[in-house]
């Protein structure tokens, strides 16, 4: 659905809100599965505050999820990929060169393919495979709860199941898709490397270490008791 735009200004700051949802989805995403992979390397730290880090787990898929459902918002009001596709289907003038956009930085910028337009606009519609999961799930899981579905075990959340890799799937759609259309109009593109995403590392090999001195000292002291009671 094209959503109502007076002039390349309004294009940009929605094209910044649009990037808030999908940037920040990769971010979580990928810290998210950092801190999977960790696990095995780092097994004695997480097991020091399960509670703790079952919840910074879930704190973050939440995180993620919440904003890739917004990017794939199909409510025809909503600032989603869909819209903002079929938004600039109807304003291709923006990202010519002369429009006179402040937003335009590289004078090659040009208008976007109307098949790549078409491409793109297929794979953030319900007829996508993954995107009809994912706004399955939505409806049903996560922004709203089916009480049916509890009531009666229908199991909508493992006949809509997505794992993994099918979400980092979605999640790179919809940074490709925003960047190739952010770099037309503007010449830049967002990147979804977070400064001090490697943060966690950090505090994962200090308690790791920590436990580790805890665990010397406390050998030293049982083999200085057995020693103690073999001179006796």
């Amino acid at each position: 659905m094209r959503l109502d735009i007076a002039n390349s200004d309004q294009f940009g700051r929605m094209l910044d809100a649009l990037a808030s949802d999908v940037v920040g989805a990769a971010i979580h995403s990928r810290l998210h599965s950092d801190l999977r992979s960790s696990i095995p390397s780092h097994a004695t730290a997480f097991s020091q505050s399960p509670a703790f880090w079952s919840l910074t787990f879930g704190a973050h898929f939440d995180a993620f999820l919440s904003r890739l459902h917004r990017a794939y918002d199909q409510h025809p009001d909503s600032l989603s990929l869909v819209n903002l596709l079929d938004t600039i289907s109807e304003n291709l003038a923006l990202f010519a060169s002369d429009s006179g956009t402040r937003f335009i930085i590289s004078p090659g910028a040009h208008s976007p393919d109307p098949g790549m337009l078409a491409e793109h606009r297929q794979s953030v519609a319900p007829s996508d495979p993954l995107v009809k999961r994912l706004i399955a799930l939505r409806g049903n899981v996560y922004a709203h709860r089916n009480a049916l579905n509890v009531i009666e075990e229908l199991g909508l959340e493992r006949r809509f199941g997505l794992s993994f890799d099918d979400l980092e799937d979605l999640t790179q759609r919809a940074v490709g898709i925003l960047n190739t259309y952010s770099g037309l109009f503007r010449g830049s593109t967002w990147s979804t490397r977070m400064v001090g995403h490697d943060d966690y590392r950090i505090v994962l090999e200090a308690v790791q270490r920590d436990t580790e001195h805890q665990d010397a000292a406390v050998r030293r002291e049982i083999q200085g008791f057995e020693g103690q009671g073999t001179a006796t």
